[in-house]
């Protein structure tokens, strides 16, 4: 599958709705199930340079746990499937970070501070994953990588609680960087003929 120059301008595009329609989205589930603790949700936790500290280690290290099974043996078909998505697009580091933050910010907002005090920590957490299409019964790879990530973002749950909104942020954006300089590379990888 070969992705043009438009192809990577809606991929931008899609990054950019997920940072303003999902926080969006979040606001507005917390403003109507639970609007008295709104400013509490956005405003708790610890002062905002150590959610940024801690946030940064748990997503370095589990993006980079996530990044040692995605690279093993076993997950090959999955990490070509998903390279291959990246068609010949080759993100700029810039572009790399921005579509994380995006995520990172979009998308916790959404799930973290709107759905998980609804849902609770594991619903959400899996719901997150199973949306993300990671959870498979048709492929084995995909939903042990998918079970995996599930207990990650069950992490990052436990880090909004303990540590505040922004721990969770940093850290599904640190993960997100690592993976797709991942995805990028591999995708920038000739793929060599066995014939």
């Amino acid at each position: 599958m070969r992705f043009t120059l438009m192809n990577k301008k809606a991929l931008l595009l899609l990054a950019l709705f997920t940072l303003i329609g999902f926080s969006l989205i979040g606001v507005l589930v917390m403003y109507i199930f639970h609007p008295s603790k709104l400013e509490l949700i956005l405003d708790h936790g610890m002062p905002w340079h150590l959610q940024i500290l801690i946030g940064l280690a748990y997503g370095t290290l589990t993006g980079w746990t996530a990044r040692s099974l995605i690279a093993s043996d076993f997950m090959t078909p999955v990490r070509e499937k998903y390279a291959g998505l990246l068609g010949n697009i080759s993100l700029s580091p810039v572009e790399i970070i921005f579509i994380s933050l995006c995520a990172g910010i979009g998308e916790e907002m959404l799930f973290r501070a709107a759905l998980q005090p609804l849902l609770g920590l594991w619903f959400t957490s899996i719901l997150f994953v199973a949306l993300h299409g990671y959870l498979s019964p048709n492929d084995l790879r995909l939903s042990a990588y998918g079970v995996a990530l599930t207990v990650v973002i069950a992490g990052i749950g436990v880090l909004f609680i303990t540590c505040g909104i922004i721990t969770a942020m940093v850290s599904h954006a640190m993960i997100d960087i690592i993976l797709l300089f991942m995805m990028d590379d591999e995708a920038d990888t000739p793929r060599h003929s066995t014939e």
